[in-house]
């Protein structure tokens, strides 16, 4: 048996076990045995690598350096309408693999007019609403913060959107939005 140290350029084995043509070949391989779990596969298609983590059920987890997506709207929106607004959102075409993934979200607002009511703003990451906030502030305020979402099963498509409305006689104005989804892998 040769060493890694004396091998000679051609005579380097490859990192994975097994090579699959795409996501279907790779889901639908069977046979794998306790001895095969921490070994790796070449979906061919995407040239993405996939490590076996469980052979009973067969699961699999992509090597990733991390996931980012973000989306942002600089310029400043205003609304006196009470019904949600769309400001900014975050469409990933993309599969998503399980996995806890983290939504970072940034806005500056603030309110006019004679009235009494506020600016809200909502947080929602697909179709689940997580983070929400009203202000009363006729100053700019900055509204920040973020949010776990876990997926316990592939998502595709998968949306980040960031809302916003007037309260009764106000108007609400809203800019620098800022959504940002992360996976650390």
């Amino acid at each position: 048996m040769s060493k890694h140290s004396a091998q000679t350029p051609g005579g380097i084995h490859v990192l994975h076990n097994w090579a699959f043509a795409d996501k279907a070949a790779r889901l639908a391989a069977t046979g794998f045995v306790a001895g095969d779990v921490g070994k790796w596969a070449l979906q061919e298609d995407e040239g993405s690598l996939w490590r076996l983590e469980n052979h009973d059920p067969i699961t699999w987890r992509p090597l990733s350096a991390g996931l980012r997506y973000s989306a942002k709207s600089e310029e400043a929106s205003s609304t006196t309408d009470t019904d949600w607004q769309e400001k900014v959102s975050l469409s990933i075409p993309d599969t998503l693999p399980p996995g806890s993934y983290v939504v970072h979200y940034s806005a500056e607002v603030a309110i006019s007019g004679a009235g009494s009511g506020n600016c809200a703003v909502q947080v929602e990451a697909g179709g689940t609403e997580f983070g929400g906030r009203e202000t009363d502030n006729r100053y700019q305020t900055t509204f920040a913060g973020c949010f776990p979402v876990q997926l316990t099963e592939p998502q595709a498509p998968f949306s980040i959107d960031m809302n916003f409305h007037a309260g009764t006689g106000t108007t609400a104005w809203i800019q620098r939005a800022r959504l940002l989804l992360e996976w650390p892998g």
